[in-house]
């Protein structure tokens, strides 16, 4: 049963989520356009923020405040789902994918094209890296926990989400390793975004399920 000051706790949790996808995109499509010459088609979302780059400090301060936002969303969706294993281990998903890929990437940004590696360079890609193993285990986990499995039309699409996140995963790392190899390595931004698009719509679907949970289930009678 929920209280009142968990009640507005999720609530809050869930609206951080909410203005994290909402902001996200508007704000990497100004970032990307402040960038001479950056084409977001063929060109990764690291670069817009890597080492000397006008928008190496917005990339910072936006890193930071999503990797905030998200960790607000992940204590909501403690505080809803009953502590079980599988919901614990989807909100640790969730702050891994905050501190990895927003935190991390944030303050160790990438290293130019062609530069030597630095700990910088070194910490953005093994924390990006940890960052994405949590968002992309979330659906995975999520399947597991009893309030979703009887849910038809949701488990469909966390389905979904696994398929078309994979196929995103092997077109982006397919182009950031062999770049000269094939046409579709042209396409390495491309394929990141739609890949980002494809989970964080799913952080979305999984508020608007969040809430309609907070609607429906009793309250403390004490409260």
């Amino acid at each position: 049963m929920k209280t009142k000051s968990n009640s507005l706790l999720i609530q809050i949790g869930i609206t951080a989520c909410l203005l994290f996808a909402v902001i996200d995109i508007p704000i990497n499509i100004h970032f990307a356009q402040s960038i001479p010459n950056y084409n977001w088609i063929s060109e990764s979302i690291s670069r817009i923020g890597e080492v000397g780059s006008p928008m190496q400090t917005p990339v910072m301060l936006w890193g930071i405040s999503s990797a905030i936002l998200l960790l607000v969303f992940a204590n909501a969706f403690r505080l809803l789902f009953s502590p079980t294993l599988p919901a614990r281990l989807a909100t640790g998903a969730i702050i891994i994918y905050a501190l990895g890929e927003g935190l991390g990437s944030g303050l160790f940004p990438i290293d130019p094209l062609n530069a030597p590696i630095t700990l910088s360079g070194a910490l953005h890609e093994i924390l990006s890296a940890i960052g994405d193993v949590g968002i992309i285990a979330l659906p995975f986990i999520l399947l597991r926990i009893p309030y979703f499995q009887h849910h038809r039309r949701f488990r469909i699409y966390l389905k979904w989400v696994i398929a078309t996140g994979f196929l995103c995963i092997f077109l982006f790392i397919f182009a950031k390793y062999y770049p000269e190899s094939h046409a579709i390595s042209n396409y390495k931004g491309l394929w990141q975004r739609m890949y980002t698009f494809n989970y964080h719509l799913l952080l979305v679907i999984l508020s608007f399920e969040m809430l309609y949970k907070l609607r429906t289930q009793p309250k403390s009678p004490m409260m």
